[in-house]
């Protein structure tokens, strides 16, 4: 079996440059897990819901060095409302591994694993950054 069996041939991107409002839009409004990032027909990045999430709330080890602060949620308001007017080139994975239709899908997926990778985007292999269809922004 290869990626070309499991991959979603509609997909919705943005440019490096929109509000990451929009994408946070797209993600939670939509319930997909991830926005591909292109430039010019290009990848040239992803964001992930884990990338917009990390942003806002402390990690584990902020909570454990400052917990008066981890429950701060005024200042994770603030944070929000900066982080949805940045452009998204400020949080997206930049040159995201990426895939090609035809890789055999175990191999695919021994890449997220060993890689810990959550989303792999599939591009044409003739063009190593170009996504066919999927960059073409919403």
């Amino acid at each position: 079996m290869k990626v070309a069996n499991f991959m979603r041939t509609s997909v919705i991107s943005v440019p490096s440059d929109e509000p990451v409002r929009t994408v946070t839009r797209l993600i939670f409004n939509l319930g997909i897990k991830s926005v591909p990032v292109c430039d010019n027909d290009k990848l040239v990045g992803i964001v992930t819901e884990e990338d917009i999430l990390t942003k806002l709330f402390p990690s584990v080890r902020d909570f454990m060095e400052d917990r008066g602060h981890a429950f701060d949620f005024e200042a994770m308001e603030k944070n929000l409302g900066e982080l949805i007017n940045k452009p998204v080139k400020k949080i997206m994975t930049a040159k995201p591994k990426v895939v090609h239709p035809e890789l055999p899908i175990m191999q695919a997926q021994s890449m997220m694993i060993v890689g810990k990778i959550s989303h792999l985007p599939v591009v044409d292999r003739s063009e190593e950054r170009r996504v066919g269809k999927e960059c073409r922004s919403r």
